[in-house]
């Protein structure tokens, strides 16, 4: 499995908020992407401290696992656990300092062993699955737009530029508790973590034709952020590919 991410501020903030971390085993392959908000300090401050806390967690988790008898719900409840101990990281760590306070951001992340991919997410940052040159929007957005199109009160196209797309329901760090969703993917070609930097800017067509276009997954990143930029740069850009094809 090849995993490769990039991160870049964008062309109208004055600091990146975003962050993301990978880590890969002969055993499995994990990636982790947040969004930080709370002000230039508190947001890049909290998404930090979340992925390192949820990467941490999965790393100890993992090493004690028997990849050969573990179960689904097995990885669905470490991944969950992991999320909530960030949770608490970024809680904490607000209570240390007044420029922290109120601080929070997005995660989501996939561990993937073999052909299966095992997601975890809290916020509107996105994982995108692509199987046979289709692609599909695995995660749910925890936002007040994305609550109006459950409700139909809104369409999906009206989403797309709602003057409230920005309010987060359920966020990292900002309660002492939080909730998050699981996933299962049981085959994919390619895996795309991203911020709302991206996924704002660039349409599930335009991701999908960048992924599959043959080129190598660097490339294909540097791609998806100017493209990002193209579109005004308005926010941070963070993307994480996974590749089962270039394994």
């Amino acid at each position: 499995m090849v995993c490769t991410g990039i991160s870049d501020i964008g062309l109208k903030r004055k600091s990146n908020q975003d962050c993301f971390r990978i880590h890969i085993t002969k055993r499995y392959t994990a990636a982790v992407v947040c969004d930080g908000m709370g002000g230039a300090k508190g947001g890049s401050t909290a998404s930090r401290t979340a992925a390192s806390a949820f990467m941490k967690s999965v790393k100890s988790s993992f090493a004690q696992l028997d990849l050969d008898r573990v179960t689904t719900g097995d990885i669905d409840r470490i991944l969950a656990n992991s999320l909530n101990l960030a949770n608490t990281a970024v809680y904490e760590k607000a209570g240390t300092s007044d420029s922290y306070e109120g601080m929070g951001t997005t995660l989501v992340a996939a561990v993937c062993i073999g052909a299966k991919a095992y997601i975890v997410n809290t916020g509107d940052s996105r994982l995108y699955s692509v199987k046979d040159e289709q692609i599909t929007q695995i995660t749910k957005d925890h936002s007040f737009v994305q609550y109006l199109v459950d409700s139909g009160a809104i369409t999906e196209n009206e989403a797309a530029d709602h003057p409230q797309k920005n309010i987060i329901l359920k966020v990292v760090g900002v309660s002492e508790s939080t909730e998050c969703d699981v996933f299962n993917v049981s085959d994919f070609d390619y895996l795309l973590l991203c911020t709302d930097g991206l996924s704002n800017a660039v349409s599930k067509e335009e991701m999908l034709n960048v992924l599959t276009d043959g080129l190598d997954d660097g490339t294909k990143l540097n791609i998806l952020k100017e493209l990002a930029n193209e579109r005004g740069g308005t926010d941070n850009i963070t993307a994480v590919i996974f590749d089962r094809k270039g394994q």
